[in-house]
């Protein structure tokens, strides 16, 4: 595997976890969802150590390259798909989401 660099470090807040609960954790799309993929990871620090209360988000496009959102004019999503995954790192710093592979975003 290549070795990447670090991400710049982020350091503002406090944050309020008001909204940090979200119902669908890790899945952004329903567990029998066809054609679903897992994608995994390892959040470390800059030092190569395990992250272990982070928090990963992702959204992502769908296969068609459609957002779930109302105000996308290509049309809706397809049922179930959520767009949006929140996972909080474990003791290892390791995290999952379970998606579709997004495709590609139109131009301009």
């Amino acid at each position: 595997m290549p070795e990447l660099g670090c991400t710049p470090s982020q350091t503002i807040g406090p944050f309020l976890s008001i909204t940090l609960p979200w119902p669908d954790g890790p899945d952004v799309v329903p567990d029998a969802t066809a054609g679903a993929i897992r994608i995994v990871g390892r959040l470390t620090d800059g030092a190569g150590e395990p992250v272990p209360d982070g928090l990963v988000e992702i959204w992502q496009a769908d296969p068609a390259g459609r957002f779930a959102h109302p105000d996308d004019p290509r049309g809706p999503a397809p049922a179930g798909f959520r767009g949006f995954g929140r996972c909080p790192t474990d003791a290892d710093g390791a995290f999952w989401f379970r998606t579709l592979k997004p495709g590609a975003l139109p131009a301009g």
